[in-house]
């Protein structure tokens, strides 16, 4: 993602939502679903119990 924001920067694009996403991947990347990756993650798992992952991490 930062290479991304690099790259909009040199064209004269914003390269704020980059920082963004770099900094949520980060975030998520701290907590148990940072863990996981397409093949491992539970399937059955719902926007509310992801979002209490997350939260339960910060």
């Amino acid at each position: 993602m930062e290479e991304i924001e690099k790259t909009f920067s040199d064209l004269g694009l914003t390269p704020n939502i980059f920082k963004g996403v770099a900094d949520m991947y980060r975030m998520i990347g701290e907590t148990s679903l940072g863990d996981e990756n397409p093949e491992s993650r539970d399937k059955a798992r719902n926007l509310a119990e992801t979002i209490r992952a997350i939260n339960e991490s910060i």
